[in-house]
């Protein structure tokens, strides 16, 4: 009769541990939600004959809330680099930059990367490296979620090897 209460019992726990008896607070000690370049440098430099570089934008945190995200050039980036940097970069002419695979895109609450590729004439940029110094400043921008600062924009830098 005992090891029949018993059960009975620990049944009773199991159930009760399932429902709203005991909170839910497996979040409680997550960080909040944000979005960010995985990059661990502004600056990142590619081989130009690579055509191509792919940007990994990492939605970090709980994983309940929902983000839309938007890349851009961004030339005022550009500038504000070279001033901090003591460089003297230029913007890759636009003609010769293919884009995005993606220019804006949506994370669901469950995501947690995406990657775009940014592409370029790699022929054409090898010319203009001959030249000087050309550079891709990329940003993001993101509604619904806060932006890890410091992460939101990158250099991307083709070089001649």
């Amino acid at each position: 009769m005992v090891p029949i209460r018993l059960a009975a019992v620990f049944t009773v726990l199991a159930a009760a541990s399932s429902c709203s008896l005991f909170p839910d607070d497996r979040n409680n000690f997550l960080p909040d939600e944000k979005v960010y370049l995985n990059i661990s440098d502004t600056r990142v430099d590619v081989d130009v004959n690579d055509g191509s570089y792919d940007i990994s934008v990492i939605k970090s945190g709980k994983g309940l809330s929902e983000a839309d995200v938007f890349l851009s050039f961004d030339s005022d980036g550009l500038d504000a680099y070279n001033i901090l940097h003591g460089t003297s970069y230029k913007m890759a002419p636009e003609n010769i930059i293919n884009g995005f695979s993606e220019e804006s895109f949506h994370f669901a609450a469950q995501d947690a990367r995406k990657i775009v590729e940014l592409s370029w004439d790699a022929e054409a940029m090898a010319a203009y490296l001959k030249l000087g110094k050309y550079a891709i400043p990329v940003r993001i921008q993101v509604n619904g979620l806060e932006v890890v600062q410091d992460k939101d924009f990158v250099m991307i830098v083709p070089k001649a090897q």
